[in-house]
């Protein structure tokens, strides 16, 4: 599979509305983030090094890679 994959950071305040596309959203405190090992877990690993916090990866199952895992 090839994919592209372009991450940023946005500071934002006010209301969190979604639009018609997602169901729902959670909010975590940085450093209780648990980094996937692959994708955007990869960019979400470096905004948080930007941070100063050495980030959390999740163990996956033995043998499994990331792109096999269900998250739910």
């Amino acid at each position: 599979m090839n994919q592209l994959i372009i991450a940023y950071h946005a500071a934002a305040r006010g209301e969190i509305r979604l639009s018609p596309e997602l169901v729902d959203y959670r909010l975590f405190a940085p450093e209780r983030v648990n980094c996937w090992p692959a994708g955007t877990g990869r960019a979400m690993a470096d905004w948080l090094r930007s941070r100063g916090i050495e980030p959390r990866w999740m163990e996956l199952p033995p043998g499994k890679r990331a792109t096999e895992v269900d998250t739910e």
